[in-house]
């Protein structure tokens, strides 16, 4: 306690706490006085006790900003979105935000949703007391659209909604609608027809889940009220050029009709069912029209148009077989064919024929006369196939040698025949035989119908069985290659067996006893090969490689190849049968036998070759 006057004026007081620098400590910081100063202090035994100085951290405020998003939609913080109160911005380097509403998947009704800091970085940030205070999600509902949909309903029959004829656009996360209610005034089953406008489909009060999330917008549909509408199409038909078609009225097919009405018949044109109808124009249109039948009132009948396609007919052209004698020159006019299968007024009028066996110097023949280059009227109309022809160089005619008879004499005996097999014979001066059947018996056999065959004829038999085999032969080099073209091979291989068959036939009659049904054979066997080349056709349209072809041709060639062993098989049974009294007879009779399956052998070797191309 000073007394009056005494007075302290002033001092120095002195602190390590006292500079702005110093850290924030747990421990208080030391004061001292020194240099007291004052008035009559000399009086006083002064005691001067140290203070002390805490250092404590500045309050500050670091304050999240508010967020809002639309439902369905992920947000994502930086770190900055915040503000700093009572510290300097740039002391606070980031902040760790968060929110449980950032998802896409957080829910409207669940908002809104605190953000909240947290890992606060910085520098001096131990210089204050932080507070930080969250800020706000708040999740906007996203755009729902449900629209009803529009309807049609018939003229006189009743609708009812299920619930579910609706269009929903902006769902999101796994939310639905699985309902709504659905109203109209055209749902009557007397409502009146409405015309394109319609009447009004009221859409409310949808369910379903996670709709909350949803500024949902309803926008109403369109029912019209009208006929039904049935669509009648004709049936696609396929005919033949050259043939007819009737149309029966019930070669269509009908979409849109209900149980209370019946579609019996239409009346169908088409310019295809004419015979006359060209295979160039084709596809033509089948209309529909006349519709016959119940209830059709109700509805509006609109009519397709069908499509009637004209495949091409069948035309066989086959050169006609010729002759000469060797050393004549022989020129084609172009007309030497026949045609099987033309239709209307259609015509092949020229035909290129070529063959090796025309100049003057052919010989050795038989050689294959080739049809190609046709000219004529309405060939477009078909698929033509061509067979080739035979033609024959004989050798030159020697007038036979006349022996007279002296007068005075009589009448001498005629001596027996000889002929020896594989002699051409021929008795008619002006050109080489014809295989007709009375021309071949001249030929073969000068036996009495019914009685044992002779030696003479058993030797005429063989002779012609020996011609007919070579050209059969010969014909067969002509035929080409089965893998270069098949069809024509095919064509070639059983017109070949054909002619073969007919000119064996010639001679039915005059063949050794056991062989009568040859010719019946070879015709077996001329339809197996012609069956498979059909179906091996048929396989090839729609075969899709080279490879796929070879194997079809191929499987087709063996097939043809059973076929004749299968015959050859038949004849030689036959050939055991042979029975003749005499050894001579039936020895040249077996031969005639052999020589057919000679022949046979050379088309099974054909084959055989053919397979290998």
């Amino acid at each position: 306690i000073l007394f009056a006057p005494d007075r302290i004026t002033g001092g120095v007081v002195i602190s390590s706490g006292a500079a702005a620098s110093v850290p924030i400590s747990s421990t208080a910081y030391s004061v001292t006085l020194e240099s007291l100063e004052g008035e009559g202090l000399s009086n006083y035994s002064i005691e001067i006790i140290d203070g002390t100085v805490q250092v404590v951290p500045i309050p500050a405020t670091i304050t999240i900003h508010d967020f809002s998003k639309l439902y369905g939609e992920t947000l994502s913080f930086s770190g900055t979105e915040f503000t700093v109160s009572g510290i300097s911005a740039t002391s606070v380097t980031s902040l760790t935000i968060s929110s449980a509403g950032a998802s896409a998947e957080a829910q409207v009704s669940g908002g809104p949703f605190p953000v909240i800091g947290s890992g606060l970085v910085g520098t001096g940030l131990e210089n204050y007391s932080v507070s930080i205070i969250p800020g706000s999600l708040t999740i906007i509902p996203a755009p729902l659209t449900i629209t009803a949909d529009d309807q049609n309903k018939r003229f006189g029959r009743e609708f009812t909604f299920t619930g579910n004829e609706f269009t929903v656009a902006g769902l999101l996360n796994d939310d639905a609608v699985t309902r709504a209610a659905l109203s109209s005034e055209a749902t009557n089953i007397d409502a009146p027809m409405t015309g394109p406008a319609g009447k009004a489909i009221l859409i409310s009060d949808p369910q379903g889940t996670g709709l909350d999330n949803y500024s949902i917008t309803l926008v109403n549909g369109i029912m019209v009220v009208g006929p039904g509408r049935l669509v009648i199409t004709p049936n696609d038909q396929t005919k033949v050029y050259g043939t007819t078609f009737t149309f029966e009225g019930t070669e269509f097919t009908v979409t849109g009709i209900d149980d209370d009405a019946r579609l019996d018949s239409v009346t169908l044109t088409s310019a295809a069912i004419a015979a006359t109808a060209q295979v160039g124009a084709s596809p033509f249109t089948i209309t529909a029209s006349n519709p016959v039948g119940t209830g059709l009132e109700d509805y509006e009948l609109v009519f397709a148009d069908g499509s009637f396609t004209i495949v091409p007919a069948p035309l066989l052209i086959r050169a006609n077989d010729q002759t000469k004698v060797q050393g004549q020159p022989f020129s084609f006019g172009g007309t030497e064919f026949t045609t099987a299968g033309l239709l209307n007024a259609d015509s092949v009028d020229l035909a290129v024929l070529t063959s090796a066996g025309d100049g003057a110097l052919a010989a050795d023949g038989p050689f294959a006369i080739s049809v190609g280059g046709l000219a004529g009227r309405g060939l477009s109309n078909y698929n033509v196939a061509t067979i080739n022809g035979t033609f024959t160089v004989n050798d030159p005619i020697i007038p036979p040698k006349v022996n007279t008879i002296p007068t005075g004499i009589g009448t001498l005996p005629n001596p027996t025949d000889r002929f020896s097999p594989g002699t051409s014979i021929s008795l008619i001066p002006s050109g080489p035989p014809s295989l007709t059947p009375e021309s071949t018996r001249s030929l073969t056999r000068p036996d009495t119908p019914g009685q044992p065959q002779t030696l003479p004829g058993a030797q005429g038999t063989f002779a012609v069985v020996d011609t007919v085999s070579t050209q059969l032969e010969t014909t067969l080099e002509s035929c080409g290659s089965g893998d270069q073209d098949f069809a024509n091979y095919m064509t070639c291989l059983t017109a070949s067996l054909d002619t073969y068959a007919n000119a064996l036939d010639q001679i039915s009659n005059d063949l050794p006893p056991g062989l009568e049904t040859v010719t019946a054979t070879i015709r077996t066997a001329r339809s197996q090969v012609s069956a498979a080349a059909a179906r091996a056709q048929r396989r090839l349209a729609s075969a899709t490689s080279d490879a796929e072809r070879r194997a079809i041709r191929r499987d087709a060639l063996n097939e043809a190849r059973g076929a004749v062993n299968e015959a050859k098989s038949e004849i030689r049974k036959a050939i055991s049968l042979i029975r003749a009294d005499d050894p001579e007879v039936a020895a040249l009779q077996r031969q005639t036998g052999a020589r057919v399956i000679q022949a046979f052998d050379t088309v099974d070797t054909a084959l055989v070759r053919a397979i290998e191309l």
